[in-house]
């Protein structure tokens, strides 16, 4: 399970104690999934092209900050199918999928008509290629 991001977007990240929290949480799971001595340093100097082990990569993180777009941790072996961590929000509630599911709730509450349609984003919403295509495909076959 990956750690909660939120910790990237603090603007004032030199003062927030959440900041460093986060750092040492990346750092630890990086680490571990790595299993190497170096990781790929992911502040706004390294840029993700140098290396460095865990002390050089934590000062980097603290003193020059993180890259905010470096939100899938593609070199740091994060992995799209891996479940995300919830995280607590401005009210104290967690996020997640109770959330989500409140959410959805409402939506079916002002559009009843689209209650009976399927995700966009559903697995098995898997639509046949039509006529041209079909054509296209056979030849890229032959």
């Amino acid at each position: 399970m990956t750690p909660n991001k939120d910790w990237m977007a603090i603007e004032d990240y030199i003062n927030d104690e959440s900041y460093k929290v986060g750092v040492d949480s990346f750092l630890d799971l990086a680490f571990q999934k790595m299993g190497t001595e170096t990781i790929r340093c992911l502040c706004l100097k390294c840029l993700n092209i140098e290396t460095g082990a865990r002390e050089k990569v934590r000062n980097h993180l603290l003193v020059y900050r993180i890259v905010k777009r470096y939100t899938f941790w593609y070199h740091h072996r994060e992995r799209r199918d891996e479940p995300q961590s919830m995280s607590i929000d401005g009210d104290g509630d967690l996020e997640g999928n109770e959330n989500k599911d409140k959410m959805l709730g409402m939506l079916r509450d002002l559009y009843p008509q689209y209650n009976n349609v399927s995700s966009p984003y559903d697995a098995n919403n898997i639509e046949e290629p039509n006529d041209d295509a079909k054509r296209f495909y056979n030849l890229l076959k032959d």
